[in-house]
């Protein structure tokens, strides 16, 4: 009886190590914050300072300081207001401090706010992508949206399944969003 009961706990043991073995770490999820009441928060660099518009919320992110702006022909999307709506920093890089600082010549159209709670709005996987919210016409994939346009020329498929740690997304490495498989999720930023 003891011997059974050893192996039994023996037996336990393993498995429990292997689940543990398997399970990656947790997601890790940002908030993008490059204003705090008196400018640009530590760590954050303005690479470059210009000027331009905000004409309505962003469509990368749905956070209610998150904007769509315009520099004579270039759009940025998304782009962070400060406390007093005078100007939005637009990041280089989700994953890096580095902005650019836009002051806006007219004012901010807060009618066209958005009301959303932050979404992810740039991904890192498992498999080292950096993935983006594409905020342009893309395709569709089993019903999925290529929603993520990834720096390895892939994508991502739909939202992320936040219902385990890590996140799982559905990657393609093909641009036409097939052949996809599941990728664990790093990073998050919101």
């Amino acid at each position: 009886m003891r011997a059974i009961l050893a192996s039994a706990l023996i037996a336990g043991a393993v498995a429990a190590s292997c689940v543990v073995a398997f399970a990656g770490p947790s997601t890790r999820v940002a908030m993008y914050a490059p204003f705090g009441s008196s400018g640009l928060n530590q760590g954050y660099r303005a690479t470059s300072k210009t000027h331009g518009a905000c004409w309505t919320g962003s469509i990368a992110s749905q956070r209610p300081d998150a904007w769509r702006c315009m520099v004579t022909n270039s759009i940025y999307d998304p782009c962070f207001s400060n406390p007093a709506l005078s100007s939005v920093a637009c990041p280089s890089d989700a994953f890096s401090k580095n902005v650019i600082l836009i002051v806006l010549d007219k004012p901010i159209p807060a009618h066209e706010r958005n009301t959303g709670k932050a979404t992810p709005w740039a991904l890192q996987l498992a498999n080292g992508a950096r993935c983006y919210m594409a905020t342009g016409a893309t395709g569709e994939v089993g019903n999925m949206r290529l929603n993520y346009e990834c720096s390895s020329n892939g994508w991502v498929l739909g939202n992320p399944d936040k219902s385990r740690q890590p996140w799982q997304v559905f990657y393609s490495a093909r641009s036409d969003g097939t052949h996809s498989s599941r990728v664990s999720v790093r990073q998050a930023v919101l």
